[in-house]
């Protein structure tokens, strides 16, 4: 694996540097084009480093011939520092051979010869094709919901499968939004198809009112990935003040309801402080974790108001079936609830009904619920 540190200037222009792929590494091939310092930068980092995986493509095929000597050359435009982390293997006198006729590692030009780099070069599967985007307004009847909101967005991704047969592991789709300050969108990894013959996934957790973009490739048995193939931004909007609670991996679960405008706040972070008073010294000393717990949020929503509930027959219902849907998300083994609103706010979440009331007359049912959250980052579903 080649994680690459960024300390200023131009980057380097990486020789086969590796990528993060379904949660393991995986190899890639060279950049076709030099990647600024503020491009690898932009890369996540590396759990508790400045670490980036960088990937690329080579900009036409290669072909590879046996018994051939190749170098893997690593370089820089400028004579700027880089840090380039290779996973490498003892060779020396008598240690294994790895082919070819140069056999040992050359670091700025002077041999190490008791060490290799361990590198794989593997076949690039060619990307899925026809991959678009649409949004499709689904009937709040099928929604399990008690609010006026006739219709719910959800986009629909499509693709033309691939053929890799016995050599397919799985496809990754990858959900953005636009930012508000011209910066690229962020990826984020939202699904995982493990079976060859799907050609589309549906996504009920995105945003309202923002736009959104999808991406996908396909990721062969032996890691090697395709490049990228993406949709045209497409944007699910709101009906109204519906407030949605849903989940991609449960979505028969989903419900909507619309609230009250007031909203109560908790703040989290201030939970685990703790205020100690020290001999000696005036006042306190306060410990505080520096982990972002997030806020949480009481929202009052409206389950039902001035019509008869019924159920999906046609059959007057009241008091206890009027919470049934609220209660089969909140409880059900789900990664997170997704709550949504008409502003543009998800908030991957834990759910709790705090509490409910019904007045008469005019069939009215609310209910205080709580909304805790859990993540930033949306759950990758394996459909």
């Amino acid at each position: 694996m080649e994680p690459l540190g960024s300390p200023g200037g131009v980057a380097p222009v990486p020789g086969v540097p590796l990528a993060r792929v379904g949660g393991v590494v995986g190899l890639g091939v060279s950049r076709s084009d030099p990647a600024t310092a503020d491009e690898v930068r932009a890369l996540p980092r590396i759990a508790d480093t400045d670490l980036r995986y960088v990937e690329g493509f080579f900009t036409a095929i290669v072909a590879l011939t046996a018994a051939t000597q190749y170098d893997l050359v690593l370089t820089t435009s400028t004579t700027d520092d880089w840090i380039v982390l290779t996973p490498y293997c003892y060779s020396g006198d008598a240690g294994p051979s790895f082919g070819g006729t140069g056999d040992s590692l050359r670091v700025a030009g002077s041999a190490v010869a008791d060490a290799d780099a361990m590198i794989t070069i593997l076949i690039q599967p060619s990307a899925p094709t026809d991959v678009r985007a649409e949004v499709t307004p689904e009937p709040t009847g099928e929604a399990s919901c008690f609010c006026r909101v006739g219709f719910i967005d959800q986009v629909l991704v499509q693709w033309t499968p691939t053929a890799l047969a016995a050599a397919f592991d799985h496809y990754e789709i990858e959900r953005a939004y636009d930012t508000d300050d011209g910066s690229p969108p962020i990826f984020q990894p939202v699904a995982a198809p493990d079976i060859e013959a799907t050609d589309f996934w549906v996504d009920r957790e995105g945003r309202r009112n923002r736009p959104a973009q999808y991406r996908i490739r396909v990721v062969a048995t032996t890691a090697a990935f395709s490049d990228w193939a993406s949709t045209d931004w497409v944007t699910p909007t709101s009906y109204g003040c519906e407030f949605i609670f849903t989940s991609n991996v449960a979505p028969e679960l989903q419900v909507v309801y619309e609230r009250e405008p007031s909203v109560r706040f908790g703040f989290l972070d201030h939970e685990a402080d703790v205020l100690v008073p020290l001999l000696g010294r005036d006042f306190q000393v306060a410990f505080k974790e520096p982990e972002d717990r997030g806020l949480s949020k009481t929202f009052t929503v409206i389950a039902n108001f001035k019509v008869q509930p019924l159920d999906q027959v046609g059959r007057p219902i009241g008091l206890d079936e009027i919470w049934n849907p609220i209660r089969r998300i909140s409880r059900a083994s789900i990664p997170y609830v997704a709550v949504l609103d008409h502003l543009g706010n998800v908030t991957y979440a834990h759910v709790q009904g705090t509490g409910g009331q019904n007045e008469e007359p005019a069939f009215r049912y609310h209910c205080d619920v709580l909304v805790t959250p859990l993540t930033a980052d949306p759950h990758v579903v394996i459909p």
